[in-house]
């Protein structure tokens, strides 16, 4: 590449104004919120304020991360300039979350009003202090934090985690086990640990309604999402010329082939297995 190309990366995305938040997924709330106060704390120590918080400065992608944008209004840090960016992301998230209805969606709603737009700015947190709170250390968002840092854990707490990651699985929405945490649990470096292989991606790949499921394996997708999410990342993962990851997946494959399509298996995945072969 010469010094003097450049490259410019983008992603689809679109405001979260016009983005309709399901009901089903409120819990996903917390993790959209912690990645705009993680974007909004990375401004402010690097010493700059926002300056133009709104709905319309939000933005969501197609997998549903929410990205701070908008920052045409950006100037040097200044201790009122970083205090109205926290009250302006206050009346964000009192409009978002005004029909939220989880106990703990509702106590941080509470929390955002006593304390985001208090009149003295020298009383008003700052985003590192807000990211303390109870509501960012649900299991989902711990769970997401975990995989987005997941090639510097150490080998003890991936264990740890492939094992009980099933169970923490079942406990939350398959809906959004599916759209935000699929991609990351599919994940190259993930599908390629021995210990998520044996405790994990079997559960992920599986649909339920599988007329043949081995007893220790515990599907947590059903089959209206193995269809729709699940098999996406099967075709991502079978483009990986790596041996163990096509070897895990040839493993897996007389429960997976009934449920995927014969335009799918004959014009994606066979191209693939013969080339493999």
């Amino acid at each position: 590449v010469h010094s003097k190309v450049a490259c410019l990366m983008t992603e689809r995305v679109e405001p979260l104004s016009l983005t309709k938040l399901l009901e089903d997924e409120e819990e996903a709330l917390s993790l959209g919120l912690l990645e705009v106060l993680q974007a909004l704390d990375f401004l402010h120590s690097a010493g700059v304020c926002h300056g133009n918080i709104s709905q319309t400065s939000i933005f969501t992608t197609s997998g549903g991360r929410w990205r701070l944008g908008g920052l045409e209004e950006v100037s040097p840090a200044s201790e009122t300039g970083v205090a109205k960016d926290i009250q302006a992301l206050g009346l964000v998230i009192t409009e978002i979350m005004a029909h939220c209805k989880l106990d703990q969606s509702l106590r941080f709603r509470d929390y955002v009003k006593s304390n985001f737009m208090l009149p003295d700015i020298k009383r008003i947190p700052t985003a590192k202090t807000i990211l303390q709170q109870p509501f960012f250390n649900q299991p989902f968002c711990k769970l997401f934090t975990f995989l987005t840092k997941f090639p510097v854990q150490s080998a003890s707490d991936k264990v740890d985690f492939f094992k009980t990651a099933t169970d923490k699985l079942k406990a939350l929405s398959t809906r959004i086990v599916s759209r935000h945490l699929l991609p990351l649990l599919l994940s190259r470096y993930i599908f390629m640990d021995e210990t998520a292989q044996k405790f994990l991606t079997p559960n992920l790949l599986i649909p339920k309604s599988s007329d043949i499921i081995p007893s220790s394996f515990e599907p947590i997708l059903p089959l209206s999402l193995f269809h729709s999410d699940v098999i996406p990342q099967l075709k991502i993962l079978f483009m990986v010329p790596d041996t163990g990851i096509r070897l895990h997946l040839l493993q897996l494959w007389p429960y997976l082939v009934g449920h995927i399509d014969r335009e799918d298996l004959q014009h994606v995945f066979l191209p693939y297995i013969l080339q493999g072969m």
